[in-house]
């Protein structure tokens, strides 16, 4: 049964990454259109990365006993493991791309203040 919670850990892990790249990367082309794209993009991964251990550890924390505790409620015991590894993607997911829209945005800040006569 261990062994069960350890791969559903791993996949909710890399599914939230995913997921979390997905979303931020059209999010973050959309907003970069308000800025120099080049600037917007770099600080957008940035703050993404910066953001990737604390997120980590919220979405295995939080994520993964929210999730476990759906899963037990609405489907039973025998669903807690996959119940774990969604709550720890989503969790992930969220983090990720909160904190890559939150430097997106400072992106278009900076990329403002440097006005129109420097390069990127």
């Amino acid at each position: 049964m261990s062994a069960l919670f350890t791969i559903e850990v791993a996949v909710g892990f890399a599914g939230g990454a995913l997921l979390g790249y997905l979303v931020t990367e059209r999010l973050v082309n959309s907003i970069a259109i308000l800025g120099r794209t080049s600037v917007v993009r770099v600080c957008a991964l940035s703050a993404g990365l910066v953001a990737l251990v604390p997120a980590a550890f919220y979405a295995f924390v939080l994520g993964g006993n929210f999730g476990g505790a759906w899963a037990a409620s609405l489907l039973g015991e025998w669903a807690v493991a996959i119940g774990i590894g969604l709550g720890i993607a989503l969790a992930l997911a969220v983090c990720f791309c909160g904190a890559a829209i939150v430097g997106a945005l400072l992106g278009i800040v900076v990329s403002r203040a440097l006005g129109k006569g420097r390069a990127a």
